[in-house]
């Protein structure tokens, strides 16, 4: 039971890790899809804890070695002595998702770099640019006073924004 080995599946579990989908995967032994092995004693300790798991990370491999993202909702099905006989659950692919917000970290990264060590004055203000959201150093300095000091929501001065 504890062993992972697939007992049923479907076409998208087959999709997911990169097979075909036409293949009969029953048998096959899950461990052998995921990254590390420690995520899969993690995973089953807090199965066998709570019983049930809700959007469990998995960091897994496609069938040709690609890393895939999936979240897992699994739970233990138990006989009448209250022993588990075997866990059922579902997988859905978050790879798309995790890359997407990976990149958007990155880009995240790269605009804050830009903008704290631009040379010139830049500044996000409210749309009547009565008072600054986020400005850089220069542009603090521009306008006379420490980026550290209260920034936020600070009046801003001598801008004008013409519709």
């Amino acid at each position: 039971m504890m062993d992972g080995v697939v007992l049923e599946h479907n076409r998208a579990f087959n999709r997911i890790l990169g097979i075909d989908i036409s293949k009969d995967m029953k048998g096959s032994k899950l461990p052998d899809f995921w990254l590390n092995p420690d995520e899969r004693k993690v995973y089953l300790q807090e199965l066998m804890t709570r019983g049930f798991l809700i959007n469990f990370q998995i960091n897994a491999k496609t069938i040709i070695g690609e890393k895939v993202v999936v979240m897992a909702n699994s739970h233990l099905v138990k006989n009448e002595q209250g022993k588990p006989v075997r866990i059922e659950g579902t997988f859905t692919d978050f790879t798309r998702l995790k890359n997407m917000e990976e990149a958007l970290k990155e880009s995240e990264v790269k605009y804050r770099t830009l903008f704290e060590n631009a040379q010139v004055g830049m500044y996000r203000s409210k749309i009547d640019g009565s008072a600054f959201l986020d400005v850089n150093v220069k542009c603090a300095e521009i306008f006379g006073f420490a980026r550290e000091d209260a920034w936020y929501g600070r009046v801003c001065p001598k801008l004008v924004v013409r519709g």
